[in-house]
């Protein structure tokens, strides 16, 4: 696996890493790797190293405090990613459970037209809060951990955080989902929150909490 030219010393210091079992650093918005399509998985998903690698995937989300994390926020260039929500998140307080799962080489087979928007963060860009727009509801196609295909419909929460570790495999982070300037925000502007004007910046953002969804703008 490589990633983009000029950083293949920088993957091989991840995977030896990853291979002992370490916790590789995040990697962040602006890094040229992170932000580029990762290739699909091709090795074999029951693979000792490969099961090793989805570990430390798993393990670097509870280590970072996240509710999702993709291969590539690792230093691992592949089409994997996880998520769930099993013992509450300080990061979104009013998010419900999730139950805890691995997708690899995933694709969004269907999308709704109805949309939602909630606060969205990233181990990735730190600091920082976007009013984001993504469907509702989707469905998703891929591997589990077991190398087994299957596919998922997922509404609200966990189609929102689907999406948002699905866009990493792209190279998308979030900043560029958000419509404006002004629905993005530093952290602790977002912790003052009670003191913004009333429907500031819109409506919908103004009254959403962080972990829940809004069907309003």
């Amino acid at each position: 696996m490589t990633g983009a030219s000029g950083g293949r010393s920088r993957t091989a210091v991840c995977s030896q890493s990853m291979e002992g079992s370490a916790i590789p650093p995040l990697r962040y918005l602006g890094d040229p790797e992170l932000m580029q399509p990762q290739p699909k998985v091709k090795e074999l998903v029951k693979a000792e190293e490969f099961q090793s690698r989805l570990k430390i995937l798993r393990e670097a989300m509870r280590t970072y405090g996240g509710i999702g994390i993709a291969a590539p926020q690792i230093g691992w260039w592949v089409r994997a990613m996880c998520f769930g929500i099993e013992d509450g998140n300080p990061r979104y307080p009013a998010a419900p459970p999730v139950p805890f799962q691995y997708w690899i080489n995933p694709e969004i087979t269907w999308f709704s037209k109805e949309t939602s928007w909630m606060w969205e963060g990233c181990l990735s860009v730190p600091g920082m809060r976007g009013w984001v727009e993504r469907p509702r509801e989707i469905c998703l196609m891929g591997l589990n951990e077991r190398g087994e295909l299957g596919e998922v419909h997922f509404k609200d929460l966990p189609a929102r955080i689907a999406q948002h570790e699905f866009d990493h495999l792209d190279g998308v982070l979030f900043p560029s989902r958000v419509e404006s300037a002004q629905l993005l925000v530093p952290q602790p502007v977002f912790d003052g929150k009670g003191s913004w004007a009333t429907d500031w910046p819109t409506p919908g953002s103004y009254r959403t909490k962080a972990g829940d969804l809004s069907l309003q703008k």
